[in-house]
């Protein structure tokens, strides 16, 4: 990824009849204005990076919420609201006429050390597998991980870092778009997105790609005939048919 140039991203929700006509960066922080020259802030924004592919399309490497009335592009600040950072990724393969999904989940535990330089431990948390699911398996994996961790009850601000469904992100951190039967994301977790397979000089991206390696080992496992599935129970829930968990043996970093 050194070789490729990376552009910034930005996405706006703006008051209703409002437009942006320039924008300015100061220090880190970006700044909005009508055609008028007055100051505009937007209901809601995300940051974030991206390049151009050999095709000319623009493709989203990371993208996280910012503070509206201050707009940094300084990933060390946007990640400073939150007390807690974990990362998730599902992944799903049909087995013996089977689907089998297995959602991978990490803690993150982030220091700056340097200008954007970072130093991270993920530490490896129960995943989770389910079979047959009639919803898409992240969404299935986002909302059994927020319920089963207790995540809307622990008082602290979480950022959970996914590489699906960017396109609705705003939606879901807005509490305007449900997911499952968890209905609206609860108040003190925001989705914060990273894409699987590409910028590895980003900690969130390296966090996801660990989550996705996983989780792919494990489901390469049951194809092989490596795991005992016997203890799988079947579910109450109406969007999978059986589950059960996977208990880690060590972290990783």
């Amino acid at each position: 990824m050194s070789s490729i140039t990376r552009f910034g991203n930005l996405t706006l929700k703006l008051p209703e009849g409002v437009e942006v006509s320039n924008s300015t960066e100061n220090g880190e922080v970006i700044s909005l204005f009508d055609e008028n020259g007055r100051v505009v802030i937007p209901e809601y924004v995300q940051v974030g990076l991206g390049y151009k592919t050999d095709k000319g399309k623009f493709k989203v490497t990371h993208s996280l919420r910012s503070d509206n009335k201050t707009i940094s592009t300084n990933l060390s600040v946007l990640l400073s609201k939150y007390d807690v950072l974990y990362a998730i990724d599902t992944n799903k393969k049909k087995i013996d006429d089977i689907e089998y999904c297995i959602s991978s989940r990490m803690l993150m535990q982030m220091e700056l050390t340097g200008e954007q330089l970072w130093e991270m431990k993920l530490i490896r948390l129960p995943a989770f597998i389910f079979t047959t699911p009639i919803e898409h398996e992240e969404k299935i994996g986002w909302s059994q991980f927020i319920e089963q961790e207790h995540l809307a009850l622990n008082g602290k601000k979480i950022g959970i870092v996914t590489d699906h469904d960017l396109g609705h992100m705003p939606l879901y951190n807005q509490r305007e778009k449900a997911i499952l039967d968890l209905g609206l994301l609860p108040e003190n977790i925001d989705f914060i997105y990273a894409s699987a397979d590409r910028d590895k000089g980003s900690p969130l991206n390296k966090a996801v790609m660990q989550c996705d390696a996983d989780s792919n080992l494990l489901l390469k496992q049951i194809y092989n005939k490596k795991m005992n599935l016997s203890a799988l129970a079947n579910s109450e829930s109406a969007f999978f048919d059986q589950s059960g968990s996977l208990v880690p043996r060590a972290k990783c970093n």
